[in-house]
């Protein structure tokens, strides 16, 4: 039952949801991102949602405080996605926040910086789907540098 497995947060629903079988000659594709978010979505205490953002912004901590030793392809394997998210949550003392807030600052710190590079190196913006309107979207580094204490060493 899927609302039951979804409530227990069990995380191997994430790959069963992400294979799809579509076309007359029903091909297999990965819609692993809409997983995520669509389990997120229905229990975001339980799941994080993956994204290229989160994906870079993941990858970038790894390289430059080791806070966690795993291979960049392990991200799409998601119990392992989540483990990575709980040893960044461990490593950078962010317990008093949520999975879900957790979830948001990765994707928001990770937009905010792509853009700006993009910007930067002038290159081409990325591009969403434009099928739905946007609730908006604060990008905010104010609570790591005031509960934690924490100092950006550059300016983006």
């Amino acid at each position: 039952d899927l609302d039951y497995r979804l409530a227990k947060g069990d995380l191997s629903l994430v790959e069963e949801i992400a294979h799809v079988k579509v076309g007359r000659d029903q091909v297999e594709r990965t819609f692993y991102s809409f997983a995520t978010k669509y389990c997120s979505h229905h229990q975001p205490s339980k799941y994080a949602i993956y994204d290229n953002y989160v994906e870079k912004v993941l990858i970038f901590f790894k390289n430059r405080d080791h806070f966690c030793d795993f291979k960049n392809k392990d991200l799409k394997d998601y119990p392992k996605f989540i483990s990575v998210i709980k040893q960044f949550m461990a490593y950078y003392k962010l317990s008093k926040f949520t999975l879900k807030e957790i979830d948001k600052y990765l994707w928001q710190l990770g937009k905010e910086y792509y853009n700006k590079k993009a910007q930067i190196l002038n290159l081409p913006l990325p591009t969403f789907a434009e099928d739905s309107e946007s609730k908006g979207k604060i990008i905010s580094s104010e609570k790591v540098e005031t509960i934690l204490g924490y100092s950006f060493q550059n300016e983006i």
